[in-house]
């Protein structure tokens, strides 16, 4: 039965309404059970009034109480729901449920999926049978004819799952034509996208039946539609459905093993789809990055795999020669054709293989031994890609770190005494990693050191001659490759390097280490998927359906059941489909008749039964105790007591039959952000452990206390806070003490850190299980995981936190043997942090442990260690706090002894300090001899 927006599925409870005037009226008539006096003598009572008379009926509020209390059971076991744009209709006969379930539909699935239960029940609830079909393609599609029961609807419902490409309306509806099915009406759950041909498929499904439109479209951005290099890191473009208001948007860059290299930010302004987020790395760090991901968007299209193609490889030049002539020098073409596309450092080699660079690059070089061999062999074992060119050392001696073996003499094509002219530069071959590069035309080989023939050779080489003498070849070493180009890196010997090939042949050859390399798309061969992406934007292994993709096609493929969205890998490296790079145009005009409702997740059926019988037996609880004191069963109050009880009980009435407004939540709700706004507090982040939660509040208490009496510091009593329900910017020092292997972070709790970080706030995480051995961010990689944390490093004796307030050599806490990191010093330091002062503290030793006291201001736990450790746990709680809330300006106090020793003028500032003590303390008086002075300054 329908009533308005209320519909009752159990209308005949109702019925018991009827019953409410006789329960009024039984109520009334019932007197509450009169009290019992005992007393030795009755004739004591002759003639007294008593003060308080039992009365004849119950009193009218009490009645009322249970008269409510029944209204809402009987309401209750009539379970209602209220939907508030529900169509009334009567029965039409099937009802067909569509569903869009490609990859736009990810970010808002859950929404999508309670809209379409919510249609499942209501044509169950009018008698309909219910029919499922979903629009995007599929190996296997279910039939669309086959009658559901609203149980099983809702079944398959929760247990589908987005495709990780887009639906194709006009497919799903050629199977329900094939499928004879004829609906009474349609409920069409959509992404609000139009996927091509929106306009015919949406008149297509609404000359089925009568049609119902419940648009679930995302509400921010959606999609990264590109990315970009950029001179000093890297840009996502950011795409959104429809362009009104400003939003911002959090993009996390992350690694392959899904740790979060960096964040930044984009900001949509009114009247724009697009936003451009902007982050700045050094291309080590860039190079380290994986994928970009939209924050608190899970889908195939809010996540863009970043391939080999888009890294800037970090090149090192070992050993380049000082020449007064720079044309003429060895590494000034290899330096000009690198320089747009990779990072360069240079250096003598074994310097340069300390700083782990990509590739190396090793011009005329002869043997290479010793320590330097080892050290360059392990290098390239573990992924180093060594790019080596020929020249007159090289031919002249045996070396070693070569593809080929050598001979020992070098070929002289063309001039008055040779046989051969000058060769030109064939075609590279399909499978070689340089196809695809064209050939240049004007370009000859004057000169070139030969291999060793052999039976390997021509499977090693990666370009050749016309004459088919081998010009680069390689050779995979571990992780890593052996590159030799048989010519010298400058003319002398060709004119590779006047050519553009050779720009694009040095690239690939760069980025050939660890198993990839960089090539272009549109090449022989095919590329075959190695991870794909879920609807969810997660990398999983390739489903059976998934097809290699033809090299010359791979520019323009569309994700697709065959060929899913993912990492693919062939002749030149490694390749990345990103769905968001094929977007869809936003659905606006809908068919003439259809009912559209913009924002159905808003306006699903809700259940109300649960609620009200919840308020029933709230209600009749608050009877019972009432009831207990009328009866006079509860202890004896004064007639003031007994009003306010009363009003009391109204109020609570009140409460649970009409639940107090937001704006009584939002002030409740802001009570600890005013207290932390008017006074100085620290907080620490709940978690599941409520033991472990009391340990640590009480040790940010005993902090705050030492702090009371040590320093001017005086903090407040500290508050706990949930990560993404609480504001955390008007708290100095937040501490996390997370349990042994707690879960991920979610999306929300990392952006509120993140914010936080970003702000200026300071987070102390304690793992608190130090031992031997032990690294202190052992368990911290998965539970910090998209968190924006800057490099870390132990903290040494000399950082300024163990000067900040007292000397301190150790950083101890209730556990021994533990350690503290923060944020590694940098030069950038002012970038990241306006005072350069670490954000992030991690340690193992339980601080708060050590800092806990009990109400009556006495340790909680015992020490592993002795009470000494205690004391200095205090103490570098108060360093911490110092160092958090003054920045670094004691920096420069500790290292002004240095400074005034240098200058020869210590002497003379200490004398100069004795004699203002000395009139400190007694101005008039005669001279105050000035001894050793301790304490500090």
């Amino acid at each position: 039965m329908t009533f308005g927006p209320f519909d009752f599925a159990q209308p005949l409870a109702l019925l018991g309404l009827i019953a409410l005037p006789v329960i009024w009226l039984l109520l009334r008539a019932t007197p509450p059970e009169p009290k019992r006096v005992a007393l030795p003598s009755l004739q004591l009572l002759d003639g007294l009034d008593p003060e308080e008379e039992t009365p004849a009926q119950t009193p009218w509020w009490i009645i009322l109480l249970r008269f409510i209390a029944a209204t809402l059971a009987i309401l209750g076991f009539a379970s209602p729901s209220w939907s508030p744009q529900t169509p009334d209709r009567i029965s039409q006969g099937p009802a067909l449920i569509i569903v869009d379930d490609g990859w736009t539909s990810a970010a808002r699935w859950r929404d999508m999926v309670r809209a379409a239960r919510s249609a499942a029940d209501e044509a169950a609830d009018n008698g309909d049978a219910v029919h499922l079909l979903f629009t995007a393609p599929r190996d296997l599609t279910a039939d669309p004819s086959e009658a559901l029961d609203a149980n099983t609807a809702r079944g398959r419902l929760q247990s589908a799952r987005p495709a990780p490409w887009a639906p194709d309306r006009l497919a799903a509806l050629e199977g329900l034509d094939a499928s004879g099915l004829e609906p009474g009406y349609v409920v069409w759950i959509t992404d609000g996208f139009d996927h091509g041909a929106g306009a015919q498929s949406a008149a297509a499904i609404a000359q089925l039946a009568s049609l119902e439109i419940r648009v679930t479209a995302p509400r921010s951005a959606y999609a990264i539609t590109g990315t970009a290099r950029a001179p000093d890191g890297a840009e996502v473009t950011l795409t959104r459905r429809l362009p009104s208001g400003e939003t911002e948007v959090v993009i996390v860059a992350e690694t392959s093993e899904g740790a979060s290299a960096a964040s930044a930010a984009a900001r949509f302004v009114d009247g724009e789809t697009e936003a451009v987020a902007k982050f700045v790395l050094p291309s080590a760090q860039l190079n380290r990055v994986a994928r970009f991901r939209i924050l608190g968007a899970p889908s195939a299209g809010a996540t863009w795999l970043w391939d080999d193609a888009s890294k800037r490889p970090r090149v090192g030049l070992a050993d380049p020669e000082l020449s007064a002539q720079p044309l003429l020098g060895e590494y000034y073409y290899v330096r000009r054709a690198l320089e747009p596309h990779a990072e360069l450092i240079e250096g003598p080699l074994s310097e340069l293989l300390e700083q782990e660079p990509d590739a190396l690059i090793l011009g005329d070089r002869g043997q290479i031994e010793g320590a330097e061999a080892d050290a360059l062999r392990d290098w390239i074992e573990a992924g180093g890609a060594l790019i080596r060119f020929a020249g007159p050392k090289l031919a002249a001696q045996p070396t070693n770190f070569t593809p080929v073996p050598l001979r020992s003499a070098t070929r002289a094509l063309g001039g008055a005494l040779a046989w051969d002219d000058p060769q030109a530069i064939a075609a590279p071959q399909p499978t070689s990693p340089f196809a695809g590069i064209s050939a240049p035309e004007d370009a000859f080989v004057r000169r070139q050191v030969l291999a060793e023939p052999g039976p390997d050779l021509s499977a090693k080489a990666w370009a050749r001659l016309e004459d088919g003498t081998p010009l680069v070849t390689a050779a995979r070493e571990g992780r890593g490759a052996v590159i030799l180009f048989h010519v010298t890196a400058n003319p002398d010997w060709s004119d590779l390097p006047y050519t553009g090939a050779y720009v694009e042949m040095l690239r690939r050859a760069a980025a050939s280490g660890g198993g990839a390399s960089i090539g272009p798309v549109d090449i022989a061969g095919s590329f075959a998927p190695e991870r794909t992406l879920d609807g969810f934007g997660a990398l999983e292994p390739p489903p059976d359906t998934a097809q290699p993709i033809a090299g010359d096609a791979f520019a323009i493929a569309v994700a697709g059941v065959e060929t899913p969205p993912g990492l693919y890998s062939g002749p030149a490296g490694g390749r990345a489909l990103n769905v968001g790079a094929v977007l869809p145009d936003a659905m606006t005009n809908w068919p003439a008749g259809a009912r559209v409702v913009e924002d159905a997740a808003a306006n699903l059926r809700r259940g109300l039964d649960g609620w009200l019988l919840a308020a029933a037996i709230g209600l009749l609880a608050i009877d019972l105790i009432v009831a207990l004191g009328v009866a006079g069963r509860l202890p004896r109050m004064s007639r003031a007591a007994k009003q306010n009880a009363a009003a009391v009980v109204v109020a609570l009435s009140a409460f649970i039959a009409f639940p107090m407004d937001a704006s009584a939540q939002t002030q409740a709700a802001r009570a600890p952000l005013d207290d932390a706004a008017l006074e100085l507090r620290f907080a620490y982040v709940r978690t599941n452990d409520p033991r472990a939660d009391e340990i640590v509040e009480a040790g940010l208490q005993g902090l705050a206390l030492e702090l009371y009496l040590r320093t001017a510091v005086e903090p407040a009593a500290p508050h706990g806070v949930r990560l993404g329900d609480d504001p955390l910017e008007l708290y100095p020092l937040i501490y996390f003490a997370p349990p042994r292997g707690s879960p991920p972070l979610g999306d929300t709790e990392t952006a509120a850190l993140n914010a936080y970080l970003r702000n200026g706030g300071a987070l102390v995480v304690d793992t608190r299980d130090a031992a031997p051995g032990r690294l202190v961010n052992q368990d911290l990689a998965v539970l910090l995981s998209g968190v924006d944390a800057p490099p870390l490093e132990r903290a040494p004796e000399s950082h300024v936190i163990a000067r900040s307030f007292y000397l301190l050599d150790d950083f101890p806490g209730r556990i021994a043997g533990g350690k503290l990191w923060l944020e590694a010093g940098s030069a950038n330091a002012e970038e990241r942090r306006g005072d350069g002062v670490s954000a992030l503290f991690i340690g193992d030793a339980d601080w708060a442990g050590a800092w806990a006291i009990d109400r009556n201001r006495r340790p909680m736990l015992p020490m592993d260690t002795t009470e000494r450790d205690r004391e200095m746990a205090y103490r570098f709680g108060v360093n911490l706090v110092m160092y958090i809330l003054t920045g670094n300006y004691k920096e420069d106090q500790v290292h002004v002894p240095d400074l005034l020793e240098r200058l020869g003028e210590e002497a003379e500032f200490n004398r100069n300090r004795g004699d203002r003590v000395r009139d400190l303390i007694n101005p008039d008086g005669p001279p105050t001899p000035i001894g050793s002075e301790g304490g500090d300054d």
